[in-house]
């Protein structure tokens, strides 16, 4: 019993912790966008777009979902991913410049456990996800992206003036708008994305 509780007790700690890294991370990221104004790449938010779009046209055909139901229309959800695109591609660019300033790097056995721990989410298919991502540069770049933007994260957090104040639970897992949560540009096929509408 005695055992049970305290594993109990750590899960629940680690999911808060998980859930108070989120809401800080959101935080200094919505601080960091609005600190920040200049013309971006077309091409890179029309890519962006894309992304988001054709996972927003999936659940759409998927899921049976409606813009209506939804309570909008296309075209107002066009323009609000386009905005959530445009953040995206901002936050990117900020974070890889403030990573390049700091030399923060991804090492190959980080980018190794993050490949153990993809092949892991397929079982019985390992070997193939290994051969997919050994032999395409740019999907190892989907693996590397996320790990670069925590480091840089954990940079920026460590140099921060950073004030712990207690909140309740139901306020620490209240759902914000969720798309804010990670403008993660490059790995949109990422587990922790979510394009809901």
């Amino acid at each position: 019993m005695e055992l049970l509780r305290e594993a109990v007790k750590k899960q629940i700690e680690s999911e808060y912790g998980q859930a108070t890294r989120q809401k800080v991370k959101r935080q200094m990221l919505d601080q960091l966008d609005s600190m920040h104004t200049f013309p971006l790449p077309e091409n890179l938010i029309d890519q962006e777009f894309a992304n988001i779009w054709r996972q927003v046209m999936h659940d759409v055909e998927q899921h049976g979902r409606s813009f209506e139901a939804e309570g909008t229309t296309e075209e107002a959800a066009r323009q609000e991913y386009r905005a959530i695109a445009e953040r995206r591609v901002r936050l990117g660019l900020v974070l890889s410049k403030i990573g390049e300033g700091a030399e923060i790097t991804v090492t190959d056995e980080e980018l190794q456990a993050a490949l153990y721990d993809q092949a892991r989410r397929f079982r019985g298919q390992e070997k193939q996800v290994f051969d997919y991502y050994r032999n395409n540069q740019d999907a190892l770049q989907t693996l590397r992206a996320p790990i670069f933007e925590e480091k840089v994260v954990d940079h920026i957090l460590a140099l921060a003036d950073v004030t712990d104040k207690p909140i309740s639970k139901e306020e620490l897992l209240a759902d914000e708008d969720d798309d804010h949560d990670h403008h993660e540009h490059h790995h949109h096929d990422h587990e922790h994305d979510h394009h809901d509408h």
